[in-house]
């Protein structure tokens, strides 16, 4: 891991201004896989994100962890994908209750073959928009988001891409 990184979460984490933790979850109510993630996801598994988020109302640094239509019986699926992104989110826009939210930043993808018994990584970005109502320390969301990701691997090999719509609740601020 980057250093820097490293040194700037540890600042953003320990700044009495943003020691504000929230941690979330969201289910995913609509999700299309292109290029290589066609074939990998389809509609038979669950899929939906964990969110952990360091930072200020307005701004915070969060790690996403996302499943897209997870599959884990033997009988089941051939494929199992998830991917992992650090975003910068902010609330650009607030009017009492109400926000507008925007998010982006660095994320890896994972296929994991369960025939062939191998995990082919990916490297790409995610980012979204959406809206939330807040009542104090809970906050319900709806977001829609793209993750772009490029694969080096014998089975999955090539740039696909994953869109969503996602609906959570996060706890904390």
């Amino acid at each position: 891991m980057n250093p820097r990184l490293v040194v700037l979460v540890a600042a953003v984490a320990a700044h009495p201004a943003c020691a504000h933790t929230s941690l979330g979850v969201g289910y995913d109510t609509a999700s299309r896989g292109q290029g290589v993630l066609a074939p990998v996801m389809n509609d038979n598994g669950a899929t939906g994100s964990i969110t952990y988020g360091v930072g200020t109302g307005a701004v915070k640094l969060q790690a996403v962890l996302d499943g897209h239509h997870l599959d884990f019986s033997t009988g089941g699926d051939r494929f199992v994908a998830a991917s992992a992104a650090l975003e910068l989110r902010a609330r650009v826009l607030r009017l009492s209750r109400f926000g507008l939210i925007v998010h982006g930043g660095p994320s890896r993808g994972m296929v994991y073959d369960k025939q062939m018994l191998d995990v082919t990584w990916g490297i790409g970005y995610r980012a979204g928009t959406g809206l939330e109502v807040s009542f104090g320390p809970i906050a319900f969301w709806a977001d829609l988001h793209r993750e772009d990701l490029v694969f080096g691997g014998q089975v999955v090999n090539g740039r696909g891409s994953v869109q969503g719509a996602t609906f959570g609740v996060t706890l904390g601020r």
